[in-house]
């Protein structure tokens, strides 16, 4: 099989000159398997210097394309139109600031050649626990590999719809979650996100993935208060099983709460102006018994949560191969008290690994990771 017959990639991107260059330096670098791949940078219409970087590495790579929007069209917007053009048999949507390990990728071209309807490369939220895990890992865009057929006027229309609510692209696993399609899910996560201290815009300032847009204009309140909570809750409506879907969003375990926790309310309080439109978000898409639980946790964090609180959280421990479920308490939001934890076993995990053997997986030295932070003239040597 000839990868770039079959495979395309797009990068979407806006105004991160820098982390841009140094991602198209790994993934063209020799040792790189998609280095032959059509790679199409999809531009917000940046006014950095992203068109000046593009323009050069294309006189080295042929198969490096460019396309700039004519105007900023919002970076979901940009995903939802960079699986609109995707035309070969497979597309892997990427962003420009991820960090890559390409030991597993033989285990892509093998589902490729089953003819996989798409493909899981991120493990870092332990996606074979369970279908909620595996459910949030699929919001990170670079996360899954999808067979461009999926991408029907159905599956586009859900894409287009959710654009608000910050995750289009998961209308794709949902179409597959919703049709009980298994899924692949790679033993060695292939891409990974990290905090990126050099996403900076070239005056040096941090910049962030929602943004293009003039302070001074008026935008929707609903979007300019939407979190990525209650982007979530909406996003869960694309999941025609009611229970499932409440499922989903009352069983997250690592970097995303549960969405009817004490956390996910104080959340919402902070960075969203405390908008009773996203509680509502949360609410209206549990079941009965987790919209009691969630009217009581907003009731108790107000009050009774003022002065004492017992914050439960998930750990794991990838030596032992172990994930532990752990308690603290929290008096009076200053004084916290670790009070014990228990081990955590799944019910049934996704995959055929045991539980030892996914945790073992992930046991990597940083510096096995193709970090795109690294040098972009050592990338190219």
């Amino acid at each position: 099989m000839r990868l770039e017959k079959q495979l395309e990639i797009f990068i979407v991107t806006f105004n991160r000159s820098n982390a841009l260059n140094k991602t198209l330096n790994v993934l063209l670098d020799k040792s790189c398997p998609v280095k032959n791949c059509n790679i199409t940078v999809l531009d917000n219409n940046s006014n950095d210097s992203t068109r000046e970087i593009v323009k050069e590495l294309q006189q080295q790579h042929c198969n490096l394309n460019y396309l700039c929007n004519r105007v900023n069209i919002g970076g979901n917007g940009n995903i939802a139109y960079a699986f609109f053009l995707a035309s070969k048999k497979y597309v892997w949507v990427l962003a420009d600031d991820d960090s890559y390990k390409w030991d597993s990728f033989y285990e892509v071209e093998e589902a490729m050649e089953k003819d996989a309807d798409a493909i899981m490369v991120s493990t870092y939220e332990f996606p074979w626990i369970d279908i909620a895990q595996f459910f949030i890992q699929a919001t990170f865009l670079p996360s899954v590999i999808y067979k461009t057929s999926l991408i029907n006027a159905e599956t586009m229309l859900n894409m287009t719809v959710n654009i608000p609510n910050l995750f289009p692209h998961v209308a794709l696993v949902a179409d597959l979650i919703n049709r009980n399609i298994t899924i692949p899910i790679v033993r060695h996560g292939i891409v990974k996100r990290e905090p990126n201290e050099d996403c900076l815009d070239e005056s040096g300032k941090k910049i962030r993935y929602d943004r293009g847009y003039k302070s001074n204009s008026y935008i929707h309140p609903l979007f300019a208060n939407m979190n990525w909570l209650s982007g979530y809750a909406n996003s869960l409506y694309l999941i025609s099983d009611k229970k499932e879907r409440s499922y989903l969003a009352s069983h997250s375990m690592f970097q995303m709460w549960p969405l009817t926790s004490a956390e996910a309310i104080a959340y919402n309080r902070k960075h969203s102006n405390n908008s009773i439109y996203n509680l509502c978000c949360i609410f209206c898409v549990l079941n009965l018994k987790y919209k009691i639980r969630f009217i009581i946790n907003i009731i108790f964090y107000y009050s009774l949560y003022r002065i004492i609180y017992i914050k439960s959280n998930y750990k794991a421990d990838y030596k032992k191969g172990i994930i532990y479920k752990q308690y603290r308490l929290q008096i009076f939001s200053f004084l916290k008290f670790h009070i014990f934890k228990t081990k955590f076993t799944p019910k049934k995990l996704l995959g055929a690994h045991s539980l030892q053997e996914r945790m073992s997986d992930l046991i990597r030295p940083k510096n096995l990771y193709s970090n795109i932070k690294a040098d972009s003239n050592h990338s190219k040597k």
